[in-house]
């Protein structure tokens, strides 16, 4: 499902409330960087926090509707010093880990640990990770 050009937050709710007519046996999501507020190229204006929502909520569609089957194709994202933190929070919310728990000064380390929990979350569905 292609999200509508130009929107905010909103509109991705509604996208997610359509997901479910489908029934998907698993969700790949194709995380684009560029929604960041402030990109000089792209126009959505999601904060960090927006992507920790929106990791938040396919979260739930995938625990709800496909077994936890969910798929994360990175994207681009222009936006250097924020493209960390989005990602990080973005995994966080998508393995269910509360916002305030990030730890900021050690992002790098952070990261790695959400990816290496993914990582062990999608082992059990697709055996090349």
């Amino acid at each position: 499902i292609r999200r509508p050009p130009r929107s905010t937050l909103f509109p991705y709710t509604t996208l997610f409330r359509s997901v479910t007519q489908y029934k998907p046996d698993a969700i790949l999501v194709s995380l684009g960087l560029d929604a960041l507020e402030n990109d000089p190229y792209g126009v959505l204006g999601l904060t960090p926090d927006g992507y920790f929502e929106i990791g938040k909520r396919i979260g739930e569609l995938g625990n709800q509707l496909c077994k936890k089957r969910v798929g994360v194709i990175l994207e681009g994202g222009y936006k250097y010093e924020e493209l960390g933190i989005a990602t990080e929070k973005f995994f966080s919310g998508l393995i269910d880990f509360k916002q305030d728990s990030i730890i900021k000064p050690k992002l790098n380390y952070r990261f790695e640990q959400v990816l290496r929990e993914v990582k062990a979350i999608q082992r059990n569905h697709w055996f090349d990770i």
